[in-house]
C-alpha cells in the first residue's frame, strides 16, 4: 500500500498530536528534534501520514552517509507511531514498510516503555535486542499516596544523610545553571574514564536555547559549593529522568538522592503521571539505587525496519557506520 505523506510538519501541527496521548515525552517534540539537528548534524525528517484509518505522525531524523540514507525514531530517545486512532495491523505494517527502499536503507525504531508493534509478520521488520531494552517507571497515578511511601530504608537513609548536611535545592532556569550542570558532568566523566564527555557541551547549550521549560537542571549545594546535579525532561504526563552527576568526592553526602526526592514530589505535586528513571544497562547497582525509590522494571521494544538492499546485504558489506547497529 502506497501512503500520502508530507515531510514539512509545522511544529503546530507537530505538537497536535502530542496531547492528551498517553507515554509522550519531551523525545517525541520538535524541540528535541532542533537539539540533535544542531548537536549531531541529523536532518529532521518527520512524516504526517495521511492513511485510510486516519492521519499519522512518525517523529524521525536522518542521517546520510555515502549516499544511503538511515532513519531513526529517534535518537537517544523515544520515537513512535502517533495517531488520534487505532491502526490496523495490516495498515501498520505497510506503514513502517514504506519508509525504506531505494537508497534509504532501514528504519531504527524506539517506542516508549509499555508500547510494542503489533504488526503482522513481515520479513523487513524485526525486533532488536540489547541489555538497554528496559527502563523503570515509578507511576504517580494515586496522589494520596506519598512518592516516599514507595521508597526503601536505604534511600530513606541517604536522603536523610544530604538533610542531616544541610545539602540545599536550587531550582534555575538560567544559562549559568545549565553551565554548571555541565561543569559537574565533565568532572564526573573524567572520574568514570572518559575521555570526553558522553555527550557534548553543545547538547546542553541547545537545550537551554530550546528546551525551557520543559528541560529544568536542579542543583544541590553544601556550603555554598555545587556538589551534584539532575536534569529532567518534563513534558505532557511524562517526567524523564535524563541524566545526573555527583564527583566522587561529594557522594558520602548523597546529593543525587535528595535531588530526585525533590523531583519525585514535585512531579506528583504538578500531576505528573509517571517518572521515568531510565536505562541502566548491566549496572545492576543503577538498577537497584532505581528500585530503592520504588520504581518497577518495564520493558522496551526496539525495531529494526530494513529496505530489501539492506536484508540482502551481508554484515560485512555495510558502510563502517552501520556496523555496530546492523549486528
Amino acid at each position: 500500500m502506497v501512503f500520502d505523506y508530507t515531510d514539512s510538519v509545522s511544529p503546530g501541527v507537530w505538537r497536535s498530536f502530542l496531547n492528551g496521548g498517553e507515554g509522550i515525552y519531551f523525545f517525541h517534540t520538535p524541540e528535541w528534534a532542533k537539539v540533535m539537528e544542531g548537536a549531531f548534524g541529523y536532518r529532521v525528517a518527520t512524516r504526517l501520514y495521511h492513511t485510510p484509518e486516519g492521519d499519522v505522525l512518525v517523529p524521525m531524523m536522518e542521517s546520510r552517509r555515502f549516499g544511503f540514507s538511515v532513519y531513526q525514531s529517534v535518537p537517544h530517545g523515544y520515537g513512535g507511531i502517533l495517531s488520534p486512532s487505532s491502526l490496523s495491523a495490516g495498515v501498520l505494517t505497510d506503514l513502517v514498510g514504506s519508509m525504506v527502499g531505494g537508497r534509504h536503507l532501514l528504519l531504527d525504531l524506539a517506542l516508549p516503555p509499555g508500547v510494542a508493534l503489533q504488526r503482522e509478520r513481515s520479513p523487513g521488520v524485526t525486533k532488536t535486542l540489547s541489555e538497554w531494552n528496559y527502563t523503570h517507571i515509578l507511576r504517580l497515578d494515586d496522589p494520596g499516596n506519598a512518592v516516599e511511601q514507595r521508597y526503601n530504608r536505604h534511600a530513606r537513609r541517604d536522603i536523610g544523610i544530604a538533610e542531616r548536611n544541610h545539602v540545599e535545592i536550587v531550582r534555575d532556569d538560567s544559562l549559568a545553571q545549565f553551565q554548571r550542570y555541565y561543569a559537574l558532568y565533565e568532572q564526573r566523566a573524567r572520574e568514570w574514564g572518559y575521555p570526553e564527555p558522553p555527550y557534548p557541551r553543545k547538547v546542553y547549550d541547545l537545550l537551554y536555547r530550546y528546551g525551557r521549560p520543559y528541560v529544568r537542571v536542579r542543583l544541590a549545594e553544601m556550603q555554598g559549593e555545587v556538589i551534584g546535579g539532575l536534569v529532567t525532561f518534563e513534558y505532557a504526563d511524562t517526567v524523564f529522568a535524563w541524566s545526573n552527576a555527583a564527583p566522587a568526592a561529594s557522594r558520602p553526602f548523597c546529593p543525587v538522592h535528595l535531588l530526585l526526592h525533590d523531583a519525585l514530589r514535585s512531579a506528583q505535586e504538578e500531576g505528573y503521571s509517571l517518572v521515568n528513571f531510565g536505562g541502566s544497562g548491566n549496572l545492576l547497582g543503577v538498577r537497584k539505587f532505581k528500585e530503592s525509590f520504588g520504581a518497577v522494571q518495564v520493558d522496551l521494544e526496539t525495531y529494526r525496519i530494513t529496505s530489501r538492499l539492506a536484508s540482502v546485504m551481508r554484515k560485512g558489506w555495510w558502510p563502517a557506520y552501520l556496523r555496530k547497529s546492523s549486528g
